[in-house]
């Protein structure tokens, strides 16, 4: 976006040169039509240059979206893997339980 810039920059100058080169050359007429081609290629260089600062605005606040929800995403996963460690737990105390139940019904069943 910035090299776009430079380069209407420089087209405005290489106009503004033309100009100069052709006063002594050209006549009232001439000249004023150079000036209004001058003058309207500063003015698209000007606005390539807003909207090349709103791109970057814009550019700018999506990047922050996307950090934010990346932020979001770590968060989401680290209670995911805090959920999956409960519930590999939860199931462990389950198996431990039914165990335990199974021996006492054998014990129960050898009397």
């Amino acid at each position: 976006m910035r090299l776009t810039s430079m380069n209407n920059k420089y087209l405005v100058l290489a106009t503004f040169l033309a100009v100069g080169t052709l006063q002594g050359c050209a006549s009232t007429g001439e000249l004023a039509n150079v000036k209004a081609i001058a003058d309207q290629a500063l003015q698209t260089a000007q606005q390539a240059d807003k909207n090349a600062a709103a791109a970057n605005a814009a550019a700018r606040a999506a990047a922050d979206k996307a950090d934010s929800a990346m932020a979001k995403a770590e968060q989401a996963d680290q209670k995911a893997d805090s959920a999956i460690a409960k519930a590999d737990q939860a199931l462990q105390e389950s198996k431990d339980t039914n165990e335990k139940v199974d021996r006492m019904f054998q014990k129960s069943m050898k009397k």
